[in-house]
C-alpha cells in the first residue's frame, strides 16, 4: 500500500496534517507532503493522485485544490506519478488549498487520495 509521508522526516502524516482547519473565502495555503510505497516486494506504477469532496459545495471543493511535483511551477487538479519501488518515497509534492472569494459558507470535507493503477513484482 502507499503512504502519506512527511516532507522532511522519515515518517508517516497523521490524517490532521491536511486538515485546514476554519479558513477564510479568498484565502489559499500549500503543504508538502510525500508518497512512500510501504510494499517490501512490488512496485507501484503509474500513481494517481487527486483530491475526492466528501461534502458537495459551490464552487466543487475538489476543484479547490490543486496539486505539484515540480516544486510549484506548476498545479494541476490531478498528478500523476510513474512509479514507486518498494520502500521507495516520492520527491516532494504540494497540495494547494484555494478557496475563491465567491465560494458558499459551510463545512466541507475532502481527502487527497493516492491510487495505484499497476503493481509488479520487484
Amino acid at each position: 500500500r502507499l503512504a502519506f509521508w512527511h516532507p522532511t522526516l522519515d515518517t508517516p502524516l497523521t490524517p490532521q496534517y491536511f486538515d485546514w482547519g476554519n479558513v477564510p473565502r479568498a484565502s489559499s495555503a500549500d503543504r508538502n507532503f510525500r508518497i512512500k510505497n510501504l510494499s517490501e516486494d512490488r512496485n507501484a506504477n503509474d500513481i494517481d493522485l487527486y483530491v475526492e469532496a466528501l461534502t458537495a459545495g459551490t464552487p466543487a471543493v475538489d476543484g479547490m485544490h490543486t496539486f505539484s511535483a515540480d516544486a510549484g511551477s506548476t498545479f494541476l487538479t490531478s498528478q500523476t506519478l510513474d512509479g514507486l519501488a518498494p520502500g521507495e518515497m516520492s520527491d516532494v509534492l504540494i497540495v494547494r488549498r484555494t478557496v475563491p472569494a465567491n465560494a458558499q459558507v459551510s463545512v466541507w470535507s475532502a481527502r487527497i487520495a493516492a491510487d495505484v493503477n499497476l503493481w509488479e513484482d520487484a
